[in-house]
């Protein structure tokens, strides 16, 4: 299973879940949203950037590793719908986070909606890169 279309696709996956996390979280996010949760989240300065992008290569090793198994070769569609299943799995936590820590509730609903939405984009990207029998 690890061949040139498995390589291939998790490039193309880590790529998309990179710079989606730089966008949504680096550029758009509203300062608003940072003052709601800062008190639990790093100074700036103080992140850990490394394990950022050891997250994102371990979401699309598994991204890829699981979209393999199932794929038909059905297009978009079943790109969407593997995306929309595994961003459930991916941003539940957020909720657990929730249930655990002084997080607002409209906070902890944006970011289950933001992972969420990472995810089905990789799905989306999948079912565009890659191919069966390569």
């Amino acid at each position: 299973m690890l061949n040139k279309q498995f390589v291939l696709s998790f490039f193309a996956v880590f790529v998309t879940l990179s710079v989606f996390g730089f966008v949504v979280w680096g550029l758009l996010l509203p300062e608003s949203f940072y003052a709601a949760v800062g008190l639990n989240w790093r100074g700036e300065g103080d992140e850990h950037m490394a394990w950022i992008v050891i997250s994102d290569v371990i979401k699309a090793f598994v991204l890829v590793w699981l979209f393999g198994f199932g794929f038909e070769g059905k297009g978009i569609g079943e790109g969407l719908r593997f995306g929309f299943f595994a961003g459930l799995l991916f941003a539940t936590p957020n909720l657990v986070t929730y249930a655990v820590q002084p997080v607002a509730f409209d906070s902890t609903l944006y970011m289950f909606a933001i992972n969420l939405v990472s995810i089905v984009v990789a799905g989306l990207v999948l079912a565009l890169v890659y191919k069966k029998g390569d």
